[in-house]
């Protein structure tokens, strides 16, 4: 959906007509592109938000270097690019980059080039990516830790997958299995409405949902105009089921970043084992500009196949 979202931006200036980014996460429609793009209003994330906190987590489990492989378009640049900004800042090296074609379900020419030496391998995958890169991976006798991008493990997904990503570390915004009494009522309400566990696509548009909501309370449910909506939206805070959000000067979400492992287990009162993407640790109220201030991020190319530069690659 980055490249869809790099796409529909400008329509919206054009056309002068809100767009509300509940899923697109391309970084720079709220970064260095927010001026051009003023009825743009994210209300989900950037491709790079989680990877950032998920680079210093890997940097805390004490790896030292780790291959990647992503899919070969804007969105897989930019989760890795936040992943390997924040894990070599901290000391990391990614040794390796593999760019395999948007909707790969062949594995078979890429797997056995991963670097042996590596720590963990950092994986992002989407649609029919995400199911079979790890039971080829898995088949192929990997022992390495993987982690990745949260689209690659997303409740949309997992219920289509076996043991063979128990372990396997993500990071996003949302988990369906957080443990807090909003989300167990959401996750309870969603799977007797729905018969499944909600994905973060499901969570991200009932969030988009109450914020509109929230606007429309206070105009009595009356359109205020595109520019009066972006102004009134961009300062709404709410309660979701991913925990608190405001959105910061460019209109983009900041809120907890959450580590996820995928665990068999059972979670509020079902009775079957299921497979769950359980928080093991929290970054809270995480902006898209992580720790390096607005100026000095903006100031790097945002992050593409070849930014940052693989410098320890062989």
């Amino acid at each position: 959906m980055a490249s869809t979202g790099y796409a529909l931006a400008p329509v919206s200036t054009r056309e002068k007509v809100v767009y509300l980014a509940s899923v697109p996460a391309a970084d720079d429609l709220t970064q260095r592109d927010s001026a051009k793009y003023p009825y743009v209003v994210r209300t989900g994330w950037t491709s790079s938000q989680p990877s950032h906190p998920l680079g210093q987590w890997a940097c805390e489990q004490g790896y030292k270097k780790i291959a990647a492989i992503a899919a070969d378009y804007a969105f897989g640049h930019e989760v890795v690019g936040g992943f390997q900004k924040t894990f070599e800042d901290c000391g990391g090296k990614i040794i390796q980059k593999i760019w395999p074609p948007l909707g790969t379900i062949d594995f078979g020419p890429y797997i056995p080039t991963l670097k042996q030496d590596a720590d963990a391998i950092f994986t992002l995958m989407v649609g029919p990516m995400s199911l079979q890169f790890p039971k080829q991976l898995a088949g192929a006798g990997n022992k390495k830790p993987v982690i990745g991008g949260g689209t690659g493990y997303d409740e949309f997904v997992l219920p289509s997958m076996g043991d063979e990503v128990v372990g396997h570390v993500s990071a996003l915004q949302y988990s369906a299995a957080l443990d807090t009494p909003r989300n167990a009522a959401f996750v309870k309400q969603y799977r007797e409405k729905y018969g499944k566990v909600p994905s973060y696509f499901s969570e991200t548009n009932y969030s988009t949902l109450l914020m509109i909501h929230e606007v429309m309370k206070k105009t009595g449910g009356k359109w205020p105009g595109a520019e009066e909506f972006v102004t009134a939206i961009a300062s709404v805070k709410v309660d979701t089921p991913r925990g608190a959000v405001s959105l910061d000067e460019f209109r983009n979400p900041i809120q907890n970043i959450y580590i996820k492992k995928v665990e068999k287990k059972k979670m509020f009162g079902y009775d079957k084992e299921e497979l769950w993407n359980t928080v093991i640790k929290t970054y809270p109220n995480v902006g898209q500009f992580w720790t390096y201030g607005k100026d000095a991020f903006l100031k790097q190319p945002v992050y593409s196949r070849d930014f940052p530069p693989c410098k320890y690659c062989e």
